[in-house]
């Protein structure tokens, strides 16, 4: 289909309503980018075209899947003892991508808690040879109370 004919059937679904059906609502979404890219329209003008782009539609097409399945979660929790790699945190626990947040592997992933998710996050930017520093000791499953003693 052409990206004119996406956009009609993508205008049916009002911006401020619920949608029953999400997957169809994300595929259609990623026909219309796909379809809009192939004709030679850049990304701001589909965006702007489709009005009501779920962002998540964006990182579908960017990235695929970008959750770890389910087994995947499971096993490096279970790796981790269900807490906090640079922590005590049993509660709300995220799972860190190490290298790529392609990359689903359980060798790529770190059970954290949401302070230490946004802290490895922004040491990964800062501060690249402590960052690898916190991630191989907390793989080696060694448990690390004081961060900051931890990377020197």
């Amino acid at each position: 289909m052409t990206f004119s004919e996406l956009i009609a059937t993508w205008d049916t679904f009002p911006p401020d309503q619920p949608v029953a059906d999400r997957d169809k609502y994300i595929e259609l979404a990623v026909r219309c980018i796909k379809a809009g890219r192939r004709e030679g329209i850049s990304f701001a003008k589909v965006g702007e075209r489709m009005g009501h782009t779920p962002a998540w539609a964006w990182q579908r097409l960017s990235y695929g899947n970008s959750r770890p399945g389910k087994q995947i979660r499971r096993d490096v929790l279970g790796r981790d003892r269900h807490q906090c790699a640079l922590g005590e945190e049993i509660d709300n626990l995220h799972l860190h991508h190490i290298k790529s947040s392609r990359n689903h592997s359980a060798g790529n992933l770190l059970t954290v808690c949401p302070r230490h998710h946004k802290y490895l996050h922004k040491l990964k930017r800062d501060d690249q040879s402590s960052y690898k520093k916190i991630v191989a000791l907390a793989l080696n499953g060694e448990q690390i109370v004081n961060l900051r003693a931890a990377m020197r």
